[in-house]
């Protein structure tokens, strides 16, 4: 058995996933897209080796910016990892915020054709020419499901999303329902962590100041002299991408703060929707219990 401890961002997600692992005799498999990132550590609220008090995490700092990662490496790495856990007598506790990484680990990913190279770079020129509106219209009127399952804000994921259905001559949504023949069949437990809207975001804005404060603009700058351009994955994550802006512009931090913390929000408003289709989960009131408590729940409907 495995856990998923899920939720939007600066739900506490870590502090209970390290409190519950104390409880369990537990490791952690970290379900963040970015924290896969080395140099990635103040924007992405990653662990502190005090905070993860001796709990061993997985999937954190294995990359170097310029690099891909996808949910399929994500899938196969994560799987590995529970049964490797498994075997050693603990508990694989996967925790998160990456809906698409979790979707693929509960519900399967398709046996999916890739785009040629040719087609990628049609569609990249598309993006620089007529921008990421156009793409998402162009989605929409082919695959509608799509559209509306994906953040078409995103260029990555709507990029992915036409070279999924230029490659297959299908629409991705109908290929992604294949999926579930290959979904992790371990039996889970799920958890989402929820809190009031409000507290949420004086959380957010809490948190983002601090980030500013720690040095998330020296942390861009060395990503940027360290090859991340743009265009890599590393630099579409929120506060990266708002700050790799504001270097090229408008040399604002007080303006590049108040954008990352507009896109944090709106970013924790789409998990949250995302997270409501996990009939599944038990939903934990992070407001209420606090961190501590939450753990002691988990184990208590774990079965520890």
């Amino acid at each position: 058995m495995y856990i998923i401890i899920t939720g939007a961002t600066c739900t506490g997600k870590s502090e209970t996933a390290v409190k519950t692992a104390e409880i369990m005799r537990g490791e952690i498999i970290s379900a963040d897209s970015m924290q896969v990132y080395r140099g990635m550590d103040i924007g992405t609220g990653k662990i502190t080796p005090a905070a993860a008090r001796g709990i061993p995490h997985h999937l954190i700092d294995i990359l170097d910016a310029p690099e891909e990662f996808s949910a399929a490496k994500f899938k196969t790495l994560c799987e590995r990892l529970i049964m490797d856990i498994t075997a050693r007598g603990k508990i694989p506790i996967v925790t998160g915020g990456t809906g698409l990484y979790i979707d693929v680990l509960i519900k399967g990913l398709a046996d999916i054709k890739e785009a040629d190279e040719n087609k990628k770079k049609e569609l990249r020129l598309v993006l620089e020419k007529k921008g990421i509106e156009y793409l998402a219209d162009t989605l929409r009127e082919k695959d509608p499901e799509e559209a509306a399952a994906i953040d078409t804000k995103n260029p990555r994921r709507v990029l992915r999303s036409l070279e999924i259905i230029a490659a297959n001559n299908a629409r991705a949504s109908e290929i992604k329902k294949r999926a579930s023949e290959n979904a992790f069949k371990e039996e889970r437990k799920m958890f989402v962590l929820e809190m009031d809207r409000q507290a949420l975001y004086a959380r957010i804005e809490a948190r983002v100041d601090e980030m500013f404060k720690k040095g998330l603009i020296k942390e861009v700058e060395s990503l940027i002299t360290g090859g991340a351009g743009d265009d890599t994955p590393a630099m579409q994550a929120i506060g990266y991408k708002e700050i790799a802006a504001y270097m090229r512009e408008e040399k604002n931090p007080a303006g590049a703060a108040e954008k990352v913390k507009k896109a944090t929000k709106n970013y924790a408003k789409r998990q949250i929707t995302w997270m409501r289709r996990y009939e599944e989960a038990y939903r934990i009131n992070i407001d209420k219990t606090g961190t501590k408590a939450a753990a002691e729940k988990i184990a208590s409907l774990s079965g520890k």
